[in-house]
């Protein structure tokens, strides 16, 4: 004689309802078939998919409270709070090698409390450099309106000068982000790290889609617009890097209008 056990998983709320039943058939299921039933039911009721029991993670689906009321407004403040965390540790240990345990544990907050603002790591990273990106769109797009409507030198160099001041404001208003950036964008942009991939490689196509413009108005001279556009990327990262982690060298405003004179030189064409 055996007894034989099933799930009753008809409703959607997490709980496991027994049933026990007894059988004079021993032969018709096995110890493995009533295990392997428990946890498939036990799967399907908790939806988790592992075979032991265990407290499926509760998140919530919508923000608490009205956009713009009390709830929303301390939800916006906890996770700047995560945000401001996590920003010092990448910035002190680097982006990949610190963990959700690590940001709560600075923040000061339980862990769960974490996922009821974000979905993983990568979203806050990708939520904290949403400001910068978002700026970064509008100085750029407005650049690419004005060097491709610059028919003559004035006009390029006007345009290339007006660039470089919103880029400053845009790196002043987000020092600590850009820092992060600065560290962490030549590495794979994988995993973490996607958020900043995604943010270099709108800044390095930006800098190539410019010096196409200028070059398709015979501005510039015949030097490769990959070559000149990453040079000076590269150029102006390095210095800003310089800046923001020993302080030393000229301020940021003075280091762009020096750079865009110096390079402008070099690469007009009537030069």
């Amino acid at each position: 004689m055996v007894y034989r056990f099933g799930c009753d998983v008809s409703s959607p709320v997490k709980k496991i309802r027994v049933k026990v039943r007894r059988s004079e058939e021993p032969s018709q299921a096995s110890t493995g078939d009533v295990a392997e039933g428990l946890d498939v039911d036990w799967a399907m009721s908790t939806g988790k998919t592992e075979g032991a029991p265990g407290r499926a993670e509760k998140r919530p689906e919508k923000r608490p409270g009205p956009v713009g009321g009390k709830r929303d407004e301390n939800r916006r403040l906890r996770a700047a709070e995560l945000q401001d965390a996590a920003l010092g540790l990448m910035l002190e240990r680097g982006l990949l090698v610190v963990t959700v345990d690590d940001i709560t544990s600075r923040a000061g907050v339980a862990k769960g409390s974490f996922y009821r603002y974000f979905d993983s790591k990568e979203h806050l990273i990708e939520r904290l450099f949403a400001p910068l990106h978002d700026r970064l769109d509008v100085v750029l797009a407005a650049a690419e309106v004005e060097v491709g409507g610059a028919l003559h030198e004035p006009e390029l160099l006007a345009a290339y000068r007006q660039l470089a001041a919103r880029l400053q404001d845009a790196f002043i208003a987000h020092p600590r982000e850009v820092l992060l950036y600065l560290q962490e964008a030549r590495g794979p942009a994988q995993g973490d790290r996607r958020p900043v991939g995604l943010l270099e490689h709108r800044v390095s196509r930006a800098a190539i889609d410019l010096t196409r413009r200028a070059h398709e108005h015979g501005l510039l001279r015949a030097v490769d617009p990959l070559v000149s556009a990453l040079a000076v990327v590269g150029a102006a990262e390095r210095l800003l890097y310089e800046f923001l982690t020993r302080g030393t060298g000229a301020a940021p405003a003075d280091v762009a209008q020096a750079l865009v004179t110096l390079i402008m030189d070099g690469l007009w064409k009537s030069k």
